[in-house]
């Protein structure tokens, strides 16, 4: 589950106690530590989901698509969930046949616009991109002068494809994340 739901859940349910905890006269040491206790796990989720998630580099890009191509799977079904700043999030269903895109469906409607980018080709196509985008971070994600682009990746431990991908740009909100739910192979 996203970070950002645990995080988003966290702070309903304190703003659902906390108008009940400041009609009371005292808050019990037993709300206090239970508080503590809910924002702890919640974080230390969020941080776990971002710690297993690795830098992105020419080297381990190059590693996973030599993984990827090692594992011969041509025909698998895929779903790809993509969040990103400036952009309509999109949940992308992909069948692909014989190493091409067969069908593929963005946010429940049949498309034929960007079925491929978003294969395990279309997504190694898209992670080699970003890298040579984030060498200039001014020019290719409009950071200003001095920040630089924060590339993170986890590649699937047996099949070198890309499960997650996280890109977040210093000194601007032109961030995107990229998910694998699930590839099955055929």
């Amino acid at each position: 589950m996203d970070s950002r739901v645990w995080i988003i859940g966290a702070l309903v349910l304190v703003g659902m106690v906390t108008p009940w905890l400041l009609r009371r006269r005292r808050v019990s040491p037993l709300w206090m530590v239970l508080g503590a206790l809910v924002l702890g796990i919640v974080t230390a989720l969020a941080a776990r989901r971002s710690a297993d998630l690795v830098e992105l580099t020419p080297v381990r890009l190059s590693a996973a698509r030599e993984t990827w191509g090692r594992s011969a799977v041509s025909d698998y079904d895929l779903e790809v969930l993509v969040q990103a700043d400036r952009l309509e999030d999109g949940r992308f269903e992909i069948e692909v046949r014989g190493g091409q895109v067969a069908r593929a469906v963005q946010n429940g409607i049949v498309t034929s616009g960007a079925a491929d980018a978003y294969s395990i080709d279309g997504l190694f196509q898209i992670l080699q991109r970003e890298l040579e985008l984030s060498a200039d971070a001014s020019r290719g994600f409009g950071a200003p002068a001095g920040y630089r682009a924060y590339l993170h990746v986890r590649f699937h431990s047996s099949l070198g494809y890309p499960e997650a991908y996280r890109r977040a740009v210093g000194g601007t909100s032109n961030g995107v994340e990229i998910q694998v739910v699930h590839l099955t192979p055929m």
